[in-house]
């Protein structure tokens, strides 16, 4: 479930081109989503976050890269619909679209079955040099999340989830992009993929 470094990178000419053509200014904070989108892809939770994010001043927008945006017709409070675009692209533009964002957007609902989950957009977006609000019940994010600072980790099971995910985010401050991508070349690139694969495989010898 690893992706290609190669084209999931960090460009700073692409954001800067991209981010004038969105009409994004420096100050703004755009988190980007990538993704299906459904119940189980928490977008009343990440509205209720994005809100308490307002509430603290800070100029946040939201770029959604999805192919079924009809799922957020009726979804995107009228308050809010200036902060949030929705773009359909071809999957082969996405690694661009994602350095237009500064942090990147991976939330589930809370369920015993994700814990087996490998969330590949995790990945994506750390090769990137996002930083990334992650939820902590999928796969071993809790444990990646002690390996990362560029991982804050979110429980949407406690009632003040968006409160402590802004708290986390003050707290993590400034991490350079390429510390983030350098943490993800060793655990997310198509090549440490492989060489786990490898890895079970071998072990399958012994028993």
């Amino acid at each position: 479930n690893g992706r290609d470094p190669k084209l999931f990178k960090i460009d700073y000419a692409v954001r800067a081109k991209l981010r004038s053509e969105l009409k994004y200014s420096e100050n703004d904070l755009v988190w980007v989503y990538t993704g299906s989108l459904g119940p189980a892809y928490s977008w009343n939770q990440l509205l209720e976050i994005f809100r308490f994010f307002i509430s603290k001043a800070e100029s946040v927008k939201l770029l959604v890269l999805t192919r079924n945006s009809s799922y957020l017709n009726d979804k995107i409070p009228e308050e809010l619909s200036e902060r949030i675009q929705i773009l359909s692209t071809d999957y082969s533009n996405i690694p661009d679209y994602l350095n237009v964002g500064d942090l990147g957007i991976s939330l589930r609902e809370p369920s015993p079955s994700l814990a087996g989950l490998f969330p590949i957009k995790l990945g994506e977006y750390l090769l990137t040099g996002l930083p990334v609000f992650a939820s902590i019940q999928v796969g071993d994010t809790l444990e990646w999340k002690e390996k990362s600072k560029g991982i804050i980790g979110v429980d949407l099971s406690r009632k003040d989830f968006a409160d402590h995910a802004y708290q986390d985010w003050k707290n993590m401050g400034l991490i350079n992009p390429i510390e983030i991508r350098n943490y993800a070349l060793q655990e997310f690139s198509l090549e440490n993929s492989v060489m786990d694969y490898l890895s079970a495989l071998e072990s399958l010898k012994n028993i």
